[in-house]
């Protein structure tokens, strides 16, 4: 196998680094290591660099270009969908937990069990807002 290709299955992105930019600089015209590399560095967050890669690319291989950038897309809505789920899951785990916890008192139980769910959203809303300022923060030092 090849090492960039070894490297990305392992999730070793610093070597996977290594690697597609030892390879690119031997190949330079090579869409396929541009690719590679882009997605290496997306895991490694650094976006400029990957940016950079994603116009060589589509000025070299337009097609592959977009094969690729909608694989990383897919790739970020299933995280999404993954985190969602998790959310759902401890809300609801949590629910069951405090109706559990406190039987026979099921009006206290209820209160319980909805107030740690509006909780839940709120933390998750805050996560959320703190994320998308976080990302807007990188985007305006760029």
């Amino acid at each position: 196998m090849i090492p960039g290709a070894a490297a990305l299955k392992r999730k070793d992105w610093v070597a996977a680094e290594r690697a597609f930019q030892e390879a690119l600089r031997l190949r330079p015209f090579d869409a396929n290591i541009i690719v590679n590399l882009a997605l290496t560095l997306e895991q490694l967050g650094r976006r400029d660099e990957t940016a950079n890669l994603w116009i060589r690319l589509q000025q070299l291989d337009p097609e592959l270009c977009r094969r690729a950038r909608r694989r990383l897309a897919s790739e970020r809505s299933r995280r999404i969908r993954l985190g969602v789920f998790g959310f759902v899951l401890v809300t609801v785990l949590s629910a069951t937990v405090s109706l559990a916890l406190l039987p026979g008192n099921w009006d206290v139980a209820w209160v319980t069990a909805v107030e740690q769910v509006i909780a839940l959203a709120l933390a998750a809303a805050a996560l959320g807002v703190l994320v998308g300022m976080v990302v807007l923060l990188r985007r305006l030092r760029r």
